[in-house]
């Protein structure tokens, strides 16, 4: 070819695509007045290390996956991005006696402009269920009998919603996108998009608090673990990075307070006549996991008194690999308050999203009321 000719034939490729380009905009699903850059945001999320170790889950293992469709001529008025938010439960494979935690139970899908549902539906399992988790977020066997909507009809549904270009929102997505069994590329985690102090992951009760008014943490707390609630608390949440620009981000929040208000609050759950004897209700237990094999009852007993000065009145400690676990049973609910919240303000969600905090056992070895400073091996407590 000469020159010419090869310059002539660069510039026709170079129309087509631009003319390809132009049509995939023109089809792509457009947000309207939503003035969020989605885009910008799914571009951060992607290039997180956080979010590329939570997305290495979403590697498809069996043909049940599935993956959105191209955008087309079919997509034409789609949303241009969704909140995504799933309820799950605890399911054991009888073949492989395997459990998994994100077996699917309800699936909601919210507009990202308008804030209304574009799906919302209880799941039937497709394992046994071990545990419903109805203590969480409500559903239990009951509530789902006689469901007949399965995981594969949550996906029929979701491909019917987005393309391969829509942008999909939430909090720690790839447990919801894990329980869907559904893979996507143009993601807004908002898990990764804040930070907590020392670099801790966020909770979405913590972004509820640190960014939403007072109307919409109460809506939040009253219904906590409801899937439409938290799709739209976490699509909320995002919007406050509308204009923030990728050098700045994460954004740094704080820690929500723990649930209940602390000792107040449980001075106020313990009101009433007392006999003196130990409580047995778990309004009045700690319950300690993740305990080196180094560590027996006598030491994370020691260790709890001697930081919080409450005294331990028994422990049903659990021997395990490669950690063992502990119940402490307390007095009352004001002992199990001024315990918790002696081990400082720092405390981070578990999976179902309840606060916990690290008891460093060193404190085991210390005097009494010893600061829990953060020097060597721990555990985590939370309340039952």
């Amino acid at each position: 070819k000469t020159k010419r000719e090869a310059e002539e034939e660069g510039e026709i490729v170079a129309a087509k695509k631009q003319r390809v380009e132009s049509a995939l905009a023109r089809l792509k699903p457009v947000s309207g007045r939503d003035e969020v850059d989605w885009e910008e945001l799914a571009r951060f999320t992607a290039s997180s290390s956080r979010f590329a170790t939570a997305s290495s889950k979403l590697v498809p293992q069996d043909p049940t996956w599935a993956r959105a469709k191209a955008c087309g001529e079919w997509c034409r008025g789609l949303a241009h991005a969704v909140a995504v938010d799933c309820e799950m439960c605890v399911s054991r494979d009888p073949v492989t006696d395997e459990q998994s935690s994100h077996e699917l139970v309800r699936v909601s899908l919210v507009d990202a402009e308008t804030a209304e549902p574009l799906l919302d539906s209880l799941v039937a399992p497709t394992l046994p269920v071990v545990d419903y988790v109805a203590r969480i977020h409500g559903i239990d066997r009951a509530k789902l009998d006689g469901v007949e909507f399965t995981r594969r009809h949550a996906q029929a549904a979701v491909l019917a919603l987005v393309c391969d270009r829509t942008v999909l929102i939430g909090h720690a997505l790839c447990n919801d996108l894990a329980a869907l069994k559904f893979t996507h590329e143009r993601c807004v985690d908002t898990s990764v998009l804040f930070a907590c102090p020392n670099d801790d992951t966020p909770g979405l009760k913590d972004l509820v608090h640190a960014l939403l008014g007072p109307d919409d943490r109460r809506e939040f707390d009253k219904h906590a673990h409801d899937s439409i609630v938290d799709a739209r608390a976490a699509l909320r949440c995002a919007k406050h990075l509308a204009r923030v620009p990728a050098a700045d981000l994460p954004r740094l929040v704080n820690r929500a307070p723990p649930a209940g208000g602390g000792v107040a609050a449980a001075a106020a759950a313990a009101a009433g006549p007392s006999n003196g004897n130990t409580n047995s209700s778990n309004n009045s237990k700690l319950f300690l996991h993740r305990i080196p094999p180094e560590y027996d009852a006598a030491a994370v007993s020691r260790a709890i008194e001697n930081v919080s000065g409450v005294k331990v009145l028994a422990a049903n400690f659990v021997p395990g690999a490669p950690y063992a676990k502990c119940t402490i049973s307390l007095r009352s609910p004001v002992h199990l308050a001024l315990a918790f919240d002696s081990l400082g303000a720092t405390f981070e969600e578990d999976k179902q999203g309840r606060p916990q905090k690290k008891l460093f056992l060193a404190a085991a070895a210390a005097p009494p009321f010893a600061t829990n400073a953060p020097n060597g091996p721990y555990c985590k407590v939370r309340q039952m």
